[in-house]
């Protein structure tokens, strides 16, 4: 999908296909107590209201979905890095805990963000919950799943915080969903300030 939706119904539709439920089942799983807990969609909530409603908001920032989601991918990324290289066996390279292809998404990452190191990012990770079970992707069964929540602050202005799931980059990433009005949501204009896309 672009960064330009246009209409909400136009979203919905692209998911009714995407998904193959119609956008009326589809947002019945979203709701608190279905696909998950604390749900995706609050009750009265429409899919391509809320999607469209971000995207217009991105649009108005100047702050393309791609980028917010990459700088939530590094954060996590570096956040999860000194655990996984603790895991590294004697004898294994030091190449984030054997996997080559996360340290080659963290260099990809670095590179197109600008951000080499952590220390150049203007925000960290202050908290990590990891949980033994997972959520799985309410769009995308069997592809993507969390078992991670964070809480990043912005090294600008510490009083600005966002608090999300491992799952919020491809939510965002792939369909500009940032959750409607339940526990888990990430306001996207909150998100590109804490990021440091927007000042």
């Amino acid at each position: 999908m672009d960064d330009d939706h246009g209409a909400a119904d136009d979203i919905a539709a692209i998911f009714e296909d995407y998904t193959g439920l119609s956008i009326a089942a589809l947002e019945q799983t979203l709701l608190p107590g279905q696909a998950s807990d604390t749900g995706f969609l609050a009750p009265g909530e429409r899919l391509g209201e809320v999607i469209a409603a971000d995207a217009r908001r991105l649009r108005e920032l100047g702050v393309s979905r791609h980028a917010l989601a990459d700088r939530l991918e590094l954060a996590q990324l570096w956040h999860e890095r000194p655990a996984e290289r603790s895991a590294t066996l004697p004898g294994m390279s030091d190449d984030f805990g054997g996997s080559r292809a996360k340290a080659a998404r963290l260099a990809e990452l670095a590179r197109s963000t600008g951000l080499e190191g952590e220390g150049d990012a203007p925000f960290e990770i202050v908290d990590e919950l990891a949980y033994a079970g997972y959520q799985e992707d309410p769009f995308f069964w069997g592809q993507h799943r969390a078992a991670r929540d964070f809480d990043i602050r912005s090294r600008r202005h510490p009083q600005l915080r966002i608090f999300g799931s491992e799952l919020a980059v491809p939510l965002i990433r792939r369909a500009c969903f940032f959750e409607g009005r339940v526990p888990y949501r990430i306001d996207p204009e909150l998100a590109a300030r804490v990021l440091g896309l927007v000042a």
